[in-house]
C-alpha cells in the first residue's frame, strides 16, 4: 500500500507477487483479492487476465489438496493451461505438460471401470493435446501406450482408446501400427464395438477382402453387426479421408467434454419431432 500511495505500481506488483509465492496458500486469500483489486485499478489487460487465472490456479489447487481423484477438477485445470499456448506466437507446453502428468498420475484406487471412465478421457485430452496443439505426435504415441498399459484390461477395457489409437496411426500414416492395435484389442477383449470398429475401418480403406477375413472367425453376432454397419461403396473414400483429419473432427468428444452436462432435454430438431400427445 506504501508503493500503491507513491504511485510505484511495478514495485507494488512485484512485492504481491513475491508475496504470494512466499506465503502458505491458506493465508493468501486476502492478499488475492487485494491483489485482483489493485490489477483491476492500475494493471492492463494483460495483467488482469493473468492475475484471474492465478487465482483459478489456487483454487483448483485446494480442491484438488483435499482430493486429488477430482478429475473434473483436474479437466478444468488442464482447459485453463491450454488456454495459454493455443494462440501463443511462441507456446510454453512445460506447465500444461505438468498439470496433465499430476492429474494422469492419480490412478483410480480399485478397477471397476465406474471409477476409470473419467480418468481414461484425461489420458485421450493429452494424446489430443500432444498431437494436435503441440505438434508431437512420438510423445502422444508414447502417451497413449502408457495409458494401455495402466488399464487392467484383465477386468475391463475401453473400446474408444484402441479406436483412437489406431486413427493417430493411419493420420500418421502406419496403417500396419493401426491393423495391430486393433487386432491387439480383439485378442484381449473380442467386444462386439471392436469387431464393427475394424471391420469399418477396412471398409473405409477400401480393404474389402480385409473386412472379410475380420468377420470370418468371429460370431454370428458379430457377422450381423459387420453387414448391418457396412457402408455403400460411394461411402467409403470420403470416410477414410475424414480419419486422415485432426483429431478434432475424429473425436470431438474428448476436447469439449463437459464434466459438469446439463440436464435440460435437447431441443427438437426437423428429423426428430417431438412426440405427439396421447388423443
Amino acid at each position: 500500500q506504501f508503493e500503491e500511495r507513491a504511485k510505484e505500481s511495478d514495485r507494488a506488483r512485484v512485492i504481491y507477487k513475491y508475496a504470494l509465492d512466499a506465503l502458505p496458500r491458506s493465508e493468501a486469500q486476502d492478499l488475492y483479492k487485494k491483489y485482483v483489486l489493485f490489477e483491476k485499478q492500475r494493471g492492463d489487460r494483460s495483467g488482469i487476465e493473468d492475475v484471474i487465472s492465478s487465482k483459478k490456479r489456487f483454487q483448483y489447487e485446494e480442491v484438488l489438496k483435499k482430493d486429488p481423484y477430482m478429475y473434473d477438477t483436474w479437466y478444468d485445470y488442464v482447459r485453463l493451461e491450454e488456454s495459454f499456448v493455443i494462440d501463443a506466437v511462441e507456446p510454453d507446453f512445460a506447465a500444461t505438460r505438468d498439470v496433465y502428468e499430476r492429474a494422469i498420475a492419480n490412478v483410480p484406487p480399485a478397477p471397476e471401470k465406474r471409477l476409470w471412465r473419467r480418468y481414461i478421457y484425461l489420458w485421450l485430452r493429452y494424446a489430443i493435446f500432444e498431437e494436435l496443439i503441440a505438434k508431437d505426435p512420438a510423445r502422444a504415441r508414447q502417451v497413449l501406450a502408457e495409458c494401455r498399459r495402466i488399464v487392467p484390461h484383465k477386468s475391463f477395457t475401453f473400446a474408444k482408446l484402441w479406436v483412437h489409437s489406431a486413427h493417430m496411426e493411419i493420420r500418421q500414416g502406419d496403417l500396419g501400427g493401426a491393423r495391430r492395435l486393433l487386432g491387439n484389442a480383439i485378442g484381449r477383449c473380442p467386444k462386439d464395438k471392436l469387431f464393427k470398429e475394424y471391420v469399418q475401418l477396412e471398409l473405409q480403406l477400401g480393404e474389402c477382402s480385409a473386412a472379410g477375413s475380420s468377420t470370418t472367425p468371429t460370431c454370428s453376432g458379430t457377422q450381423r453387426i459387420a453387414r448391418a454397419g457396412s457402408p455403400s461403396r460411394s461411402s467409403r473414400r470420403p470416410s477414410a479421408r475424414l480419419i486422415a483429419r485432426a483429431p478434432s473432427t475424429i473425436s470431438p468428444s474428448y476436447m469439449q467434454w463437459d464434466p459438469n452436462p446439463r440436464s435440460d432435454p435437447p431441443p427438437p430438431s426437423a428429423s426428430h419431432p417431438p412426440p405427439r400427445p396421447p388423443s
